[in-house]
């Protein structure tokens, strides 16, 4: 799976990265999730934080004897708020995980562009042909290659 940070930072080089593999992907919607996300995330971070900001003054006020009352209900609504955007957070994160694993891995540089194996160049060849294979009778393999028979 490739890294979101990679795809952010620059999208139209992972295209083209993945167009000389073959595969035409747009990357839109990855990005248009993604920045959702990061919306919802920043929004759900900062209502965290004024939540923390008020549960602090509720009990100074409250250590001062006064009444907290309408801060606490404040303090609920905030509360429900970050539970929506924590679930909408979740299901942005699987919709951009299943995103992500659509999308093939990029070719390395060294790769040479084709259309298919048969554009592969051949580097060198580390077994022997078939009929080198055939030339040999299978006995002589076997006996070339069988333990010594020990007798007791």
């Amino acid at each position: 799976m490739l890294d979101i940070k990679l795809i952010r930072e620059d999208p139209a080089a992972v295209e083209r990265a993945l167009a000389t593999r073959g595969a035409a992907v747009s990357l839109a919607p990855v990005l248009a999730v993604d920045t959702d996300r990061r919306r919802l995330v920043t929004e759900a971070e900062e209502l965290k934080a004024v939540r923390n900001r008020a549960s602090e003054a509720i009990g100074q006020a409250k250590r001062r004897s006064e009444d907290a009352q309408a801060a606490m209900a404040q303090m609920r609504e905030v509360s429900d708020r970050i539970k929506e955007l924590d679930a909408l957070v979740k299901e942005a994160d699987a919709r951009l995980e299943a995103l992500l694993l659509e999308i093939p891995n990029l070719p390395h540089a060294s790769v040479p562009v084709g259309r298919s194996a048969d554009d592969n160049v051949e580097v060198r060849r580390c077994s022997t042909s078939r009929s080198a294979r055939r030339s040999a009778s299978s006995t002589s393999i076997g006996r070339a290659r069988s333990p010594r028979r020990v007798s007791r």
